[in-house]
């Protein structure tokens, strides 16, 4: 699927009406990508609808009913006259509201499609050209005021297939687009004609004219489109001083050729205004002047402009400035028509002015007119109550408007200030915060060092008193030990005179005391010499006592 028609991906697309312009859109989107089966088509004519299924493979359908219950987009291909009875004649019970709707039809504005379906469908006019048929369409694109953006989207893409696109929200501005491109390519024909022709007078075969005249039509706007300069600066750049190129130019100038074009622009675009203003999109007349032939009966219609009085049926517009006096004209099939005042001409004098016509019948249209005028006159007068609503109503509207673009305007101003105040608290923030953490972070280091240092301090006390205890704990064992040494001697007499106290001693003994000498070890032990062993003793330890 080419760029951009992948928009129209899961949209079913339906034309009702399967003529040319409808061929060419679906022949353009199937050319681009999108399939047969997302498109379908609904028409009466038989012969519409066979060509269709034939020449593209779409699936159609004589109800409109059923392409509009199947369809998601809804492309309205028929004449301007039909639209609204085709919107008319539509099942009410659909949801036509979720609808997308686009609409080719020239001068049938988006109003009619607000009368005739339901609130808030969304509508896109579009006017295309006739290139479509070959797939260089110039459209132009309106949505109302209910399409979303996405609905642009899905009816550019639509249009982008034949050609290109402009879009535009001014409705008015589709008239003028009707005047230039709408109308334009038949401008185009006819310079081609004219061209050609003038390739003939001056000697070439008409074949190889046209051919030629063709050729540089199409490579002038190729130019003009690829370059993108201005098509003045390209006329100026083929337009040497006193060459062919503007000679010729001279004489298209002295002719009013531009002024011509501007004039053909601004007529069709006036009469695509006209065209707009009226319920059918047509001369409201067409189908009173059909009736009434058919009928063979007179009529009288009160519409702006002037009364006419035509000899086979009657047509009346008033006039706004009164013209008593009367012409008669003869058309080429023969009918006389007739102008006048209605309230200016008596029934006898214009029966006497006009002979030939029955007075009766005279009499019963001036009655018709009479009675017409004034219903003319209670209906401007209600008119013209509508008119003061419409203009207080506009007026409020306007001051609403004002209101709300002030508002929006205020809205605006504070939304950036606020955006302003939310940006300059949320630096002050930050920056706050970055001087908070740097703060915390530093503490934090300080913090850090201060407890490395404590436990280094704390490491070399534990290393000092660990070193200091085990001199204590070595001293003290020392001094346990000196202490144990120092036990053994009182021990050693205190042995001894035990053992004089308590084993008899001999006369000898008794008269000379035994001597007992003390003498000290190598190891500092002090231990008595020439005592008796201490086992000497215990058999007068035994039970019973000495």
């Amino acid at each position: 699927m080419s760029e951009g028609v992948d928009t129209l991906s899961g949209n079913r697309i339906g034309f009702i009406g399967c003529g040319a312009m409808a061929q060419a859109l679906a022949g353009g989107l199937i050319a681009a990508g999108v399939s047969t089966a997302d498109l379908r088509g609904a028409d009466l004519a038989p012969e519409q609808r066979k060509q269709f299924e034939a020449g593209l493979g779409i699936d159609t359908t004589s109800s409109n009913d059923a392409l509009v219950a199947e369809c998601d987009v809804i492309v309205i291909c028929v004449k301007p006259n039909v639209v609204p009875i085709v919107l008319s004649a539509l099942d009410g019970t659909l949801e036509l509201a979720q609808k997308l709707w686009i609409s080719i039809a020239t001068g049938v504005g988006l109003g009619t499609y607000a009368k005739h379906l339901p609130d808030a469908t969304r509508v896109i006019r579009c006017m295309p050209n006739t290139p479509a048929l070959v797939g260089a369409a110039a459209s132009a694109l309106c949505p109302n005021a209910h399409a979303s953006d996405a609905d642009l989207a899905i009816a550019t893409a639509l249009f982008s297939a034949v050609g290109t696109t402009w879009v535009t929200r001014l409705e008015e501005q589709l008239d003028a687009v009707t005047g230039l491109s709408g109308s334009g390519p038949a401008y185009v024909f006819l310079i081609l004609e004219a061209l050609g022709e003038a390739g003939v007078h001056q000697g070439l075969p008409r074949e190889a004219a046209y051919q030629l005249a063709f050729q540089t039509v199409l490579g002038a706007a190729k130019l003009a489109i690829e370059s993108g300069e201005d098509p003045a600066v390209l006329r100026e750049r083929v337009s040497s001083p006193g060459g062919t190129t503007i000679e010729g130019l001279k004489k298209l100038e002295a002719a009013g050729v531009r002024a011509a074009i501007d004039e053909a622009v601004a007529a069709a675009t006036a009469r695509s205004k006209e065209l707009g203003s009226w319920p059918s999109g047509r001369d409201p007349h067409h189908d009173i002047r059909k009736a009434n032939r058919k009928a063979k009966r007179p009529t009288c219609r009160l519409l702006a402009g002037e009364w006419i009085v035509v000899r086979d049926f009657v047509r009346a517009q008033f006039v706004s400035h009164a013209d008593g006096h009367c012409k008669r004209t003869r058309s080429s099939g023969g009918s006389e028509q007739m102008r006048f005042t209605p309230l200016e001409v008596q029934n006898h004098e214009f029966s006497r002015r006009f002979s030939g016509i029955d007075p009766e019948e005279v009499a019963s249209f001036l009655k018709l007119v009479a009675d017409d005028y004034q219903q003319m006159v209670r209906d401007n007068e209600q008119l013209r109550d509508n008119v003061l609503q419409l203009e207080k109503r506009n007026d409020e509207l306007a001051s609403g408007e004002k209101i709300l673009r002030e508002t929006l305007v205020s809205a605006q101003a504070m939304a950036e200030k606020l955006r302003e105040t939310a940006v300059a608290e949320s630096e002050v923030l930050l920056s706050t915060a970055e001087l908070r953490a740097e703060k915390i972070v530093d503490a934090s280091h300080r913090r850090a060092a201060t407890l490395s240092e404590e436990i280094r301090e704390l490491m070399g006390l534990r290393k000092r008193f660990a070193s200091s205890l085990r001199a204590t704990i070595d001293t003290h064992l020392g001094l346990i030990e000196r202490l144990e040494q120092d036990a053994q001697e009182p021990i050693a007499g205190l042995t001894g005179r035990v053992r004089q106290f308590l084993v008899p001693q001999s006369a000898d003994e008794t008269a000379t005391p035994s001597k007992t000498t003390t003498e000290t070890s190598p190891q500092g032990e002090t231990k008595a010499v020439g005592a008796r062993p201490l086992q000497h003793i215990r058999p007068t330890l035994a039970p019973g006592g000495p």
